[in-house]
């Protein structure tokens, strides 16, 4: 299905993962907020990472743990409550990746080192895969501010962007 029709033409939709309901909302809170890692992919969520849950915060925001010096402050979307130490799942859109110069920002949750690996322009954005630590993160960057193959670059994302899940 053509996806930008169905939520442009739609006033609910409902998201089938093996004839079951994974979710169902209005278009712009089933894309802006999925509630499943099926959704989440299902909805160009090309960044998926599992790690530990680090931190259960207030209002539903935890603290997953990547590795290698890498977590992402994210709002929990599973059913069941996180816990310390438990299984998680962050995951983020492309486009939601900011592509910064080295030291643009001080490092910490959700702001991180990278180097890219492959750059592509696609005419109004560059189609970036980003190594961090072990990671191999997809972003969508800026046309007039574009890296090359082996930069040095620092990555964030939006805590209110990242999704985090039970793994």
């Amino acid at each position: 299905h053509d996806q930008q029709e169905a939520l442009s033409l739609s006033d609910r939709i409902i998201v089938m993962n093996k004839a079951v309901i994974a979710q169902e909302g209005t278009p712009q809170q089933v894309f802006q907020h999925p509630e499943t890692p099926f959704t989440a992919r299902f909805l160009g969520y090309a960044n998926a990472f599992s790690g530990a849950v680090a931190d259960v915060g207030t209002s539903g925001v935890v603290r997953i743990d990547l590795g290698k010096g890498i977590a992402l402050q994210a709002r929990w979307r599973s059913q069941e409550p996180a816990k310390n130490g438990g299984s998680g799942m962050a995951a983020f859109r492309a486009d939601r990746v900011e592509v910064l110069a080295p030291g643009a920002l001080p490092a910490g949750d959700n702001v991180f080192a990278g180097e890219i690996e492959t750059a592509a322009f696609l005419g109004t954005f560059i189609d970036y895969t980003i190594r961090a630590g072990d990671l191999q993160i997809k972003a969508e960057g800026e046309v007039d501010r574009p890296f090359a193959r082996g930069d040095a670059v620092q990555v964030r994302i939006a805590a209110e962007q990242c999704h985090a899940f039970a793994a």
